[in-house]
């Protein structure tokens, strides 16, 4: 037996739904710190020193196999 359209549309309708308030939170323009209301063809290189800096400190280091061979510790020979 076949579904009305409304009873096959009902779930996408509920993910859809759910996805509108699942978004991550924007920040109003005056908010932002004024480096970041820049556009990103206006960045100086501190700037994006800064940026950099903001991306090393969340990350996690790396294991050792993952290392480049001049950061692996030297074998014991």
């Amino acid at each position: 037996m076949a579904r009305p359209a409304v009873l096959r549309a009902l779930p996408l309708l509920f993910l859809l739904f759910l996805v509108s308030f699942s978004s991550p939170k924007k920040f109003e323009e005056e908010d932002k710190p004024a480096w970041a209301k820049k556009d990103i063809r206006d960045y100086s290189d501190a700037d994006l020193e800064r940026l950099l800096e903001q991306w090393d400190e969340d990350e996690e280091p790396l294991p050792e196999d993952e290392l480049p061979e001049h950061l692996r510790p030297q074998p014991q020979v």
